[in-house]
């Protein structure tokens, strides 16, 4: 397939994801575009740390949070395909402390849990969501001894972050090695993942980004917290990467490549189990899945104390997108839609974006502009001119085509919305720098803006 569209596609959107950082007061996102094997896209916006002024950039850690469970169930079906466990398998075969004397847990399957159907508690009884105080090992059992178990298994949907860190304690006695070991031996290693790990310690800390609360309206600040090790939950939700890393780790999950498992794994990890129609997602084992634009997407979304993230793979097109942020209410839902709305144009349009269709560079007159009524971005996509809306969580909903005409730097708006300026004239005022100072449009105007965004 052709990756030019993607390329285009990243052209269109660095702006965008740069002005809705802005606007939104996150501190940092971070974004990676993969197609195949190769790494078409990655960049970061904004800081790592406010209070220190300290910029982001494409080596800027995060914790990733209930990403870390595609991780998991990853090493599991390893450990599946060397014949070293079934998915079918009852967890006490592995885990022989997972039993009390309360409630039944010998029909609780590996399967259930991966599922999200084993009716065990979503996170226990540790508060740990509000002391950041994650329990060890030696507390799950307490926990398991006092009960755990709130549905029987098979009877629905119960997202369980208790049941994945069991899933490490089953990668952990199937493989005979702790669970942080295995991954990294037969994850990390084979795809040189040099910035992820398993849970927070002096190496992780470095380039760790700060992770920070809601943005109080106010006091016109976020909260920062502290950083938190996971512990025996460090399988559900501990992990910490990168973009690049992730996109990755995101590549080792189309058909075709066999650094981690085979296709047979992939296809069975993707098939959902669970599917809900009202909200178009569904579970599979460690992938989420989305129905976004009516394309299907699979991965997982991330929440940790001071961290919204998000992966997505579109397996049919062999195309992975990372989103990172460092805020509580990081937008990742709407930067994905985004994104996906922008890919899904420029796969179906990216001929009409050729570079042999370029007339001029046009690059002095690329830049943002801005009136009363918003804020419009002017860039070169391939061979052609383009104008977008900043504000839009769609920006390619609002595009419009800039074709010269026979006045130096005049243009027909040969594209755009039926309710917008469709087929009127456009002109740009060069300042004495060479660069563009003014856009009109018709009879209105937008000025350079001139404020400054990381």
């Amino acid at each position: 397939m052709n990756t030019e569209y993607i390329n285009y596609a990243a052209e269109f959107l660095e702006p965008w994801f740069q002005y809705q950082r802005f606007i939104r007061r996150v501190p940092s996102i971070s974004v990676g575009l993969i197609h195949e094997n190769e790494i078409v896209w990655t960049q970061a916006f904004g800081y790592a740390d406010l209070r220190a002024k300290k910029k982001a950039n494409r080596k800027t850690r995060y914790r990733i949070a209930s990403i870390s469970k595609l991780f998991t169930a990853t090493a599991l079906m390893q450990l599946v395909e060397q014949g070293k466990l079934r998915i079918e398998d009852p967890v006490q075969k592995h885990v022989d402390w997972f039993k009390n004397r309360i409630e039944d847990l010998s029909k609780i399957t590996v399967i259930d849990i991966l599922h999200h159907y084993s009716g065990l508690t979503r996170d226990g009884g540790t508060p740990h969501w509000s002391d950041s105080k994650f329990p060890t090992v030696e507390q799950l059992k307490i926990e398991v001894e006092h009960g755990v178990r709130i549905f029987p298994p098979g009877r629905r949907f119960k997202y369980s972050n208790f049941g994945y860190s069991i899933v490490g304690e089953v990668v952990k006695s199937a493989s005979g090695m702790e669970y942080s070991k295995y991954v990294e031996q037969n994850i990390f290693r084979p795809l040189r993942l040099r910035d992820t790990f398993v849970d927070l310690d002096e190496d992780s800390k470095r380039n760790l980004a700060k992770g920070y609360g809601k943005y109080l309206l106010v006091e016109e600040r976020r909260v920062e917290f502290e950083d938190a090790c996971t512990f025996a939950m460090a399988p559900a939700t501990g992990f910490i990467s990168t973009a690049p890393d992730l996109c990755k780790f995101i590549s080792a999950h189309f058909e075709g490549n066999n650094a981690l498992i085979n296709d047979f794994s992939k296809r069975k990890m993707q098939k959902l189990f669970w599917k809900d129609e009202e909200r178009s997602e569904g579970y599979g084992i460690g992938h989420l899945a989305w129905l976004v634009q009516n394309e299907k997407l699979v991965g997982h979304s991330g929440r940790f104390i001071g961290f919204i993230t998000r992966v997505n793979i579109d397996a049919k097109n062999k195309v992975g997108l990372v989103i990172l942020t460092n805020s509580i209410d990081g937008p990742t839902h709407p930067l994905t839609d985004g994104t996906i709305h922008t890919l899904r144009y420029f796969r179906k349009h990216w001929r009409e974006f050729s570079e042999k269709n370029r007339k001029k560079n046009y690059q002095n007159l690329v830049g943002r502009f801005r009136n009363r009524w918003g804020t419009l971005q002017i860039s070169r996509i391939g061979g052609a001119l383009v104008g977008f809306d900043l504000e839009e969580e769609r920006p390619m909903d609002s595009l419009e085509r800039f074709q010269p005409t026979a006045g130096e730097n005049e243009f027909k708006i040969s594209q755009a919305d039926g309710f917008d300026s469709v087929g009127e004239r456009a002109r740009f005022e060069v300042g004495r720098n060479g660069k563009a100072s003014k856009l009109c449009i018709g009879p209105n105007s937008f000025d350079r803006d001139k404020v400054r965004i990381t």
